[in-house]
């Protein structure tokens, strides 16, 4: 009798438990669609009874609004689920299908098409559907792209072995600039691009490793921009604890600090450990980012600053640093930096992007407009 009555219950449970996983679809899709973002999606199935609770949905398509980037993307199918003790834990199954993703680039669209052999993503709710935690786990990918540019465009190959990540967001009451409010791991294995890619150290990124923290409070309500500019106002940073990289020639250790100038741009320090710089010097003059006397002043300088490492080639301790725009290897402005997506594209490198109701004037001077 008792036992009838426990399964009972626990069918009932996990009818209830689908219908809330379906009902907390339409809201995230309602949500969406309230930010700029169209998505439409198949009916969506329930199945795993008793073991898991879980909703594949078929024809999921998204189509952003320009204002929101203009991007679309499609997948034949996906799968997210729960378990019945872990109601919070929601599980998305991204591998059962290739997934297609476009967005405006010129006069024809950057069309990537990617499938992998694994490729999960577990995101931990808090209360009100808050985001408390996300991992990410990919294995075996491959992506076809198609230039934008080209009159027949060309796939571009890509493959990834592995990726990891896993996101921790801790809620304090009210943060400070130097409490913790997010931590970051990552983990990247074999990222193969195509040639055509032109990167500056080559297309093969063999390693990637990070362990990284958010020092102050990123209003995650606020649109992104202005959520960046409040956490830059408030003095907030990224603390790198490690970073280590082998691409091409370069293989680099390194920890240290990061924030944001008022301009949005990548300001402060890594404490770096670097071999193969030579090399990466080169690299990068090939490539046109570091013009040919800076390459070779910088040879020569941080030549005589390096030391042989345990396998007799020169290894190079030095700080690097992000100010104005620039990316400087100790005393030598080695290249200017990539402009920041959000870096207004009308501000010339090392002049700061103003915000609304100020101008540059002839002199270089941020003024208030009158």
């Amino acid at each position: 009798m008792l036992l009838g009555l426990a399964v009972l219950l626990y069918v009932a449970y996990w009818a209830y438990a689908g219908l809330m996983l379906k009902r907390g679809v339409a809201a995230a899709v309602a949500a969406q669609q309230a930010e700029g973002v169209d998505i439409t999606h198949g009916p969506a199935e329930l199945h795993g009874f008793p073991w898991r609770i879980a909703a594949t949905l078929t024809d999921v398509r998204a189509r952003a609004t320009p204002a929101r980037g203009g991007w679309t993307w499609r997948t034949d199918t996906l799968t997210l689920a729960l378990r019945p003790y872990q109601p919070h834990v929601v599980r998305v199954d991204l591998a059962q299908a290739p997934h297609r993703l476009s967005w405006p680039a010129g006069a024809r669209p950057f069309t990537v098409t990617a499938q992998a052999a694994r490729a999960e993503v577990a995101a931990t709710l808090a209360g009100e559907g808050r985001l408390k935690a996300l991992s990410v786990a990919v294995e075996d990918a491959r992506a076809e792209s198609e230039t934008a540019t080209a009159p027949s465009p060309a796939p571009l190959p890509a493959t990834l072995g592995r990726l990891t990540v896993d996101y921790r967001h801790k809620a304090l009451l009210d943060p400070g600039p130097r409490d913790v409010t997010r931590t970051l791991s990552l983990a990247l294995d074999d990222l193969a691009l195509s040639p055509e890619t032109r990167l500056p150290l080559g297309p093969d990124l063999s390693t990637v490793r990070l362990e990284a923290a958010v020092l102050g409070d990123v209003p995650a309500e606020r649109a992104p921009m202005d959520a960046l500019r409040l956490w830059q106002v408030e003095d907030g940073r990224a603390r790198v604890d490690s970073l280590t990289v082998a691409w091409g020639p370069l293989r680099m250790a390194a920890a240290g600090t990061l924030g944001l100038d008022a301009a949005l741009r990548p300001r402060g320090t890594l404490d770096t450990r670097i071999a193969g710089f030579p090399a990466v010097i080169d690299a990068l003059e090939n490539q046109g980012l570091v013009r040919g006397r800076d390459a070779t002043m910088a040879k020569v300088l941080l030549g005589g600053m390096a030391r042989p490492g345990p396998d007799g080639a020169p290894r190079l301790e030095v700080a690097l640093t992000a100010r104005d725009g620039v990316l400087w290897a100790g005393p030598i402005a080695l290249m200017p930096l990539p402009r920041a997506p959000w870096v207004s594209p009308g501000a010339p490198r090392g002049v700061p992007a103003v915000q609304p109701g100020f101008s540059i004037d002839r002199d270089g001077t941020i003024v208030p407009d009158r």
